[in-house]
């Protein structure tokens, strides 16, 4: 916060100096110009991070409410299943956004890179996609992209439950278990 102050700060008095820096010439101007957008983007940076730990500091205050209490420990004791849960999951998506960009890629612009593969897919998870483009392309590829959907959605969420269930701190004791 005070950090993201002082760059404003000096963006302002950077920012200040414009007119001057125009009657140099046009050589520093330009050179001007890209330092002060290079200060304005850590600038913007900084803010963003800023409002992000923000928006986390509610987290810190009902950690005092038992039931949330009991959610962290149930996350912190399923950290290292959860931890290779999401390793799985990054190398399962990771092997479907290969499929889309090599198999669609040449053919349909949003998967012609690997990061627009990417963005495609999770796209496509949140049902914003055009089944109509990728059967054109390939009806053999394209069929593959419903069992993705299924094992993304049923698959892996369920896999999430299972781990967090298994790790669960339960509110109360269990009861008392009578022996016959």
């Amino acid at each position: 916060s005070l950090f993201s102050g002082v760059l404003f700060i000096l963006w302002t008095a950077r920012d200040i100096q414009v007119q001057d820096k125009k009657e140099e010439g046009f050589c520093a101007f330009l050179a001007f110009t890209s330092e002060l957008t290079n200060q304005a983007s850590l600038y913007n940076r900084m803010s963003a991070v800023n409002v992000l730990m923000i928006g986390a500091r509610p987290f810190k205050f009902v950690r005092e409410n038992p039931r949330v209490a009991k959610l962290y420990q149930s996350f912190w004791n399923a950290s290292n299943d959860i931890f290779w849960f999401v390793i799985m999951l990054f190398f399962s998506m990771f092997g479907v956004v290969m499929l889309v960009h090599i198999s669609f890629g040449p053919y349909i612009e949003d998967c012609s890179s690997v990061f627009s593969a990417l963005v495609f897919c999770f796209r496509y998870l949140l049902g914003d996609f055009d089944f109509e483009p990728l059967i054109e392309v390939d009806p053999a590829m394209a069929a593959f992209m419903f069992p993705y959907l299924l094992v993304m959605y049923c698959v892996f969420t369920n896999i999430f439950f299972a781990i967090i269930d298994r790790h669960f701190v339960p509110m109360e004791a269990p009861p008392f278990q009578w022996k016959r």
